[in-house]
């Protein structure tokens, strides 16, 4: 990605309930399943130079949660944020993320291997 980026997620592990639109690349909370839910969001940045790199959850086009991290990196970094936020039907959340290099940078993305970058929702209550 070069800036920032919302991340485009084309690959299910599991999706019970149909909350994943396939051509938004959002997590849709449908009619009838209000509550609460765990958000996670998991990337993996491929190596690059970047001393910023961060994500952030984004619930009905705002942000509700980020987590950067600072420092110059030039392998691999894993960055995960988890919350837990109360939802109604309709609710939709995206993960976007973002880098202060001046070139773009590469999130790690592949059905073949999901333990590098996943994005989900839990209900709990």
């Amino acid at each position: 990605i070069t800036g920032g980026a919302y991340l485009t997620w084309n690959t299910e592990t599991f999706d019970y309930g149909g909350f994943h639109s396939g051509s938004t690349s959002t997590i849709l909370i449908p009619s009838g399943y209000g509550g609460i839910y765990l958000i996670f969001g998991l990337i993996s940045w491929a190596e690059g130079s970047s001393s910023h790199r961060e994500i952030d959850i984004v619930k009905n086009g705002s942000i509700i949660g980020g987590k950067r991290v600072f420092g110059a990196t030039t392998g691999r970094l894993d960055q995960n944020l988890t919350m837990f936020d109360t939802c109604q039907g309709g609710d939709y959340y995206e993960l976007f993320a973002d880098h202060d290099s001046v070139i773009g940078q590469t999130v790690t993305m592949s059905a073949a291997n999901r333990n590098f970058s996943q994005f989900g929702a839990i209900k709990l209550f």
